[in-house]
């Protein structure tokens, strides 16, 4: 009888992959957008840009020139825009809500909660980083910086390396970890009867 022949499970990925479409939604948008949307261009003249309203009027301004780069707004949810050009979208540039404003902080209630949870922009990250066989995914503080990226793209014709994307891989899982720790522990130091009150205070002044 002939032996079955046992899957490949070996994860499978191109030491150089280009960048096709970036995905970017940052805080602190014109300072760190400033030198780094040029250079992303210049380098990647085909690039297509995804951004929520608030980060496209930022690289518009910057660029002076809508016919400079191909700009696509997100119009809605961030997460589900992704899920339709994800094929397509090589680099993901996003920051969720900075986790160390409301940490520690005995006042935090559930809006708040909700507002430094940001679904939208962690879903983004967990699927975008759990595909770093293909994407290159950057948060504001980890590495790679903008000006290692670019000088990784420029150095690689539009490529990003293997060994940058499981860096940044690492890094952002770690930082993933953060949020969720976070949310368990806001959710244990809070009684359900409590935690009941809040969502109905929430809905009631939405």
């Amino acid at each position: 009888m002939k032996k079955k022949k046992e899957p490949d499970c070996t994860l499978q990925f191109a030491d150089r992959w280009p960048i096709n479409d970036a995905l970017i939604s940052i805080n602190n948008r014109e300072d760190n957008l400033k030198e780094f949307i040029p250079g992303l261009i210049k380098i990647c003249p085909k690039i297509k840009i995804h951004a929520p309203i608030e980060t496209l009027q930022v690289i518009d301004e910057i660029l002076e020139h809508r016919h400079q780069a191909d700009l696509v707004l997100i119009r809605h949810s961030i997460y589900q825009h992704y899920l339709r050009h994800s094929r397509r979208i090589n680099l993901v540039i996003i920051d969720p809500y900075p986790l160390e404003v409301l940490d520690g902080r005995p006042e935090v209630h559930l809006p708040n909660f909700q507002r430094v949870f940001d679904k939208d922009s962690l879903l983004v990250l967990t699927e975008a980083i759990l595909d770093f066989s293909k994407k290159m995914v950057m948060t504001q503080e980890l590495s790679p910086s903008y000006g290692a990226l670019l000088q990784e793209l420029q150095e690689n014709h539009g490529c990003t390396l293997a060994e940058s994307r499981l860096e940044a891989f690492t890094d952002n899982l770690q930082k993933l970890a953060e949020y969720y720790k976070f949310g368990a522990k806001y959710i244990n130091s809070t009684s359900l009867e409590n935690l009941g009150k809040q969502c109905l205070i929430h809905r009631a002044i939405r």
